[in-house]
């Protein structure tokens, strides 16, 4: 039976399995040939700015060639299965288990599962000492700041931001094969760069020093961006700012791991977006960090872009933002091209539960703000909240049914429409809150039944 790329209209949106995007690169001779996987789909995948970047990083080292693959959709997957055809790169469709290595690049740890379907899906072991004549499977991303639950899977882990590490990574395995070392051989020789995690060679109370990009400014920034075949999560060219954060959220572990606080200068932004503009064509900007709005310059930044675009019709936009943000002049700036969804994260809808996690605000002032921003023209605010927290009550539910209508009454126009996000807290490693019990099932699902049931009306939307 024809497997899955002999029969790509048999399944829903094709264009996920095809190659020759604006930007993709295929390197015929290579001495070290390295898949990037994302495990997660095309659409998601090709939203991240971190695969955009160790993508073009990769391809840009002598010797070595980087090409990419994702988790299919189902019916992709069951084609896969139904055919005993395996999973293959996108750009020349080699099937996985050729490659010298592996990299997944993992975010969060909802996408553990989707590791082992891929290596599923490739024939590949799921366990290191099982995989002999098989690639390396080296893992990267947010999610190796608690490596231990996937140690088994993976031969190499790199702890801390990847820019620098992938580098001296991937040159060392460069040379490794060009000399035929052995796996162990590798294995050790890797070892000696810093920021990585060896688990069948780690020894109990032996420190991994995380890997921290120290000037944004002359950090690799990719020359080329690859435009995906179709329309991506975030359609739009993402342009990171800051990286940190200064406030420390409880909960967050973005905060703590990726300290200190650091800004790329002004100048170098413009540069970027200039640049990325002008080779990828897309016709909004983001504007990219933890807080962005802590950005020192963050108010002439978005005023200069904005003023400066204005003409060619390109949007900027501002991720999340805390709810104490000062500056309502500067997210007005980002509304003046294309106006968009303003998205807030209060997280809380009572102030002494936003003590406890170290994200204070006043709930009148919040309220304030966004009434000033409907009079302004917003007519759509998203709001993140939070469920399941320490010391959390029915009482805390109901606070944030409260809050978000009397946004929506004291709003002068009834236009006005509010999306609330309902997420459930999830302990983090390495935050104050990472023994805190995480919330039964029956209790996260009573809590999100009566946030649903307070907020109904087409003036709300709860997700």
């Amino acid at each position: 039976m024809p497997g899955l790329y002999d029969n790509l209209l048999k399944v829903q949106r094709p264009s996920r399995y095809t190659d020759r995007e604006v930007g993709s690169i295929i390197k015929r001779e290579a001495n070290l040939r390295v898949c990037l996987i994302y495990p997660d789909l095309y659409e998601i995948a090709t939203s991240n700015l971190g695969i955009q970047i160790i993508y073009q990083l990769l391809n840009n080292l002598d010797g070595v060639s980087c090409e990419r693959a994702f988790l299919p959709a189902p019916d992709a997957i069951k084609l896969i299965i139904d055919s005993n055809d395996t999973l293959r790169s996108l750009e020349t469709r080699t099937p996985l288990s050729k490659f010298d290595v592996l990299a997944f690049s993992v975010s969060y740890e909802l996408q553990y599962t989707n590791i082992l379907a891929i290596l599923d899906l490739a024939k590949i072991p799921f366990r290191s000492e099982e995989r002999d004549g098989s690639p390396l499977v080296i893992m990267g991303g947010y999610a190796t700041y608690s490596p231990s639950p996937l140690s088994p899977v993976f031969d190499i882990i790199t702890i801390g931001e990847g820019e620098e590490v992938a580098r001296e990574l991937f040159t060392t395995l460069r040379d490794a094969k060009i000399n035929c070392l052995h796996r162990d051989e590798i294995l050790s020789a890797v070892k000696e760069i810093e920021g990585i995690y060896i688990p069948q060679l780690f020894e109990v109370g032996e420190r991994i020093k995380t890997r921290v990009v120290k000037d944004l400014d002359h950090m690799y920034v990719p020359e080329n961006l690859i435009v995906p075949n179709f329309s991506s999560v975030h359609d739009r060219l993402s342009v990171e700012i800051a990286r940190g954060c200064r406030r420390g959220c409880r909960f967050c572990i973005s905060g703590f791991v990726q300290r200190p606080y650091r800004e790329r200068s002004p100048l170098r932004v413009v540069e970027i977006v200039n640049e990325q503009l002008r080779r990828t064509g897309y016709d909004e900007i983001s504007l990219m960090g933890l807080n962005t709005i802590d950005y020192t310059m963050i108010a002439e930044l978005t005023k200069y872009l904005t003023e400066s675009l204005r003409e060619k019709k390109i949007g900027v936009s501002l991720p999340s933002l805390r709810i104490d943000t000062p500056l309502i002049d500067t997210i007005l700036n980002t509304q003046m091209v294309r106006p968009s969804q303003i998205t807030l994260a209060p997280e809380v809808g009572v102030e002494c539960l936003s003590s406890a996690i170290n994200k204070e605000y006043d709930r009148e002032s919040f309220i304030e703000k966004i009434v000033k921003l409907n009079e302004c023209g917003i007519s759509s605010i998203k709001l993140y909240f939070m469920i399941g927290l320490p010391g959390e009550t029915d009482d805390d539910a109901q606070s944030i049914i409260d809050l978000v209508r009397e946004i929506r009454n004291r709003s002068r126009s009834r236009r006005l429409e509010i999306t609330v996000h309902i997420s459930a807290f999830v302990p983090k490693p390495h935050t104050p809150l990472q023994w805190s019990p995480f919330a039964d099932v029956d209790t996260l699902k009573s809590r999100i039944k009566q946030i649903r049931s307070g907020l109904r009306g087409r003036a709300f939307k709860v997700k």
